[in-house]
């Protein structure tokens, strides 16, 4: 274990040892500035939980331009073209383009799968290949993770194929003791409901001829559980909230406003409809609840977690008022093995960063002595009383 954390650290500032009541932490062995930092990693395995925006299966960065991006908000169906007509105003080639290509190609997980580059269509095929023939049960599997809404089920998977060494040395705790109870409910009742999901999501597993499948169920509830401890959302912003922005404070003048209203309304009516859908699929109880939330609909917690910008554009004829929600940022779930190793505190000398990738940034918040402990936070600590804050830790 000791030889593994060392290995990993190797070459940073950084390094690994006991911290008592919290097994290992990550300590600086030499001087940190603030701003630094202090490593970068990929993630040993992660799954994109959205297919708004489109992303690549592999390293999750967005695929074809954004006027492409901006096109898929109004027409679910759309898909990347090798000459993307501009519809964007004001910008560059250079500054549309986010992929080198958009390539269409094979994923166990989905019936489409997209891909920034060759090399990351080579890379996924060569590192999740041995499902080839085995679609349908996978994604049968896939599934069901997506109507449980548990995305550690298909990190699992997809750990168990690329195998590596982290697994080994992480908490592992069976499922059903690493979710929180949701208010309300009965704790007897929702842990025979995770028990059912894990079970169910073993029974088709076990349907799948993989190397490394767990010897059994018990197993299998430790690794879901364990990734629910150490796993991390992959999120960042959608990057045309950035551009509208830009045209809202002023670039491009009222005509860049009129040129994009069509789009931007489409992809309002779009994400209204999507809102009234789900509502519709929850029953009448959750569409009262959601009654008031807001014009564009909040599609999922993800959504109603971020911080939201207003927009209201005044034209001659009529208005468009609407919000940063119409541009659901990149989601996924990954598990970074270094990063695990780092402790929680309310007040963080680090945050995690990814940059329109699933590659991991971690960064100082200040400027860090060597002995001092690195820390981030689990939580939204910013928003929350002290009390709130040791519930979730709790959880």
């Amino acid at each position: 274990r000791r030889a593994f954390w060392a290995e990993l650290f190797s070459g940073t500032k950084l390094s690994v040892a006991h911290c008592e009541g919290k097994g290992v932490g990550v300590f600086v062995s030499s001087a940190i500035a603030e701003g630094d930092v202090l490593f970068g990693e990929d993630p040993e395995a992660a799954f994109q939980w959205r297919t708004t925006p489109l992303a690549c299966e592999h390293c999750m960065r967005l695929v074809g331009c954004l006027d492409f991006q901006m096109r898929l908000l109004g027409d679910p169906a759309a898909r990347p073209r090798p000459r993307e007509p501009p519809m964007l105003p004001v910008l560059e080639d250079s500054q549309r383009r986010l992929s080198d290509d958009a390539l269409s190609g094979w994923a166990a997980w989905r019936g489409e799968a997209w891909f920034c580059s060759k090399e990351c269509e080579a890379r996924h095929r060569d590192e999740f290949g041995s499902l080839v023939g085995q679609e349908d049960a996978v994604r049968e599997f896939v599934a069901h993770a997506l109507e449980t809404k548990t995305p550690f089920f298909v990190v699992a998977l997809k750990l168990l194929l690329r195998g590596g060494h982290a697994q080994r040395y992480l908490l592992h705790k069976p499922y059903w003791e690493c979710v929180d109870v949701p208010e309300g409910e009965d704790p007897a009742a929702f842990e025979q409901e995770m028990r059912g999901d894990l079970q169910a999501s073993w029974a088709l597993l076990s349907r799948l001829k993989i190397a490394r499948k767990p010897s059994s169920m018990d197993e299998y509830a430790r690794l879901v559980g364990a990734l629910c401890l150490n796993a991390v959302a992959v999120k960042y912003a959608h990057p045309l909230i950035y551009y509208i922005q830009e045209v809202d404070q002023g670039i491009g003048g009222p005509a860049a406003k009129r040129a994009l209203r069509p789009a931007l309304e489409a992809a309002r009516l779009e994400r209204l409809r999507r809102a009234a859908a789900t509502r519709a699929a929850a029953g009448p109880a959750a569409s009262d609840e959601s009654e008031g939330s807001g014009s564009d609909g909040a599609e999922s917690e993800s959504d109603e977690e971020d911080d939201e910008l207003q927009f209201s554009w005044a034209f001659k004829r009529g208005a468009l008022d609407f919000s940063s929600r119409l541009f659901p940022p990149m989601k996924g779930y990954g598990l970074y093995a270094r990063l695990s190793a780092v402790n929680h505190s309310c007040d963080p000398s680090a945050e995690v960063l990814f940059t329109g990738s699933n590659h991991l940034l971690l960064v100082a918040k200040r400027p860090l002595a060597v002995g001092e402990e690195v820390s981030i936070s689990y939580i939204d600590h910013e928003a929350e009383d002290r009390e709130e804050r040791q519930r979730n830790l709790v959880s």
